[in-house]
């Protein structure tokens, strides 16, 4: 979802409890401008609601999105990262299509040369 059209407030904190460890967790709390618009992707192409539906809905919830992300950087040339997040999506991706929430998790080591 791109940033279009959309309200967004998001706190968030990011501590080090160790020398080599970075913890940020956020939550973004997201709703449409205007109950008559629709939402787009990064470029900017529409991707709800479809074609000719545009005022479907009057709702703006759009969701909460929850974030939390690691790195662990093990030596100058090796780090680890862990991420997870999890979308709960809101009343208007609910009234306009098939609104899920949706889960992702990512485990990823970095090599440097």
């Amino acid at each position: 979802m791109g940033a279009t059209n959309i309200i967004s407030f998001y706190p968030y904190i990011k501590i080090n409890p160790i020398q080599k460890l970075n913890i940020l967790a956020e939550v973004f709390f997201m709703s449409r401008n205007s109950n008559q618009d629709g939402t787009y992707s990064p470029g900017m192409i529409e991707n709800r609601p479809k074609p000719n539906a545009i005022f479907i809905s009057d709702k703006k919830t759009l969701g909460q999105f929850y974030v939390l992300e690691t790195n662990y950087q093990q030596t100058k040339n090796l780090s680890f990262s862990f991420d997870a997040s999890y979308f709960n999506a809101g009343n208007y991706p609910k009234a306009t299509g098939n609104g899920k929430d949706v889960t992702y998790l990512s485990f990823k080591s970095t090599f440097k040369f």
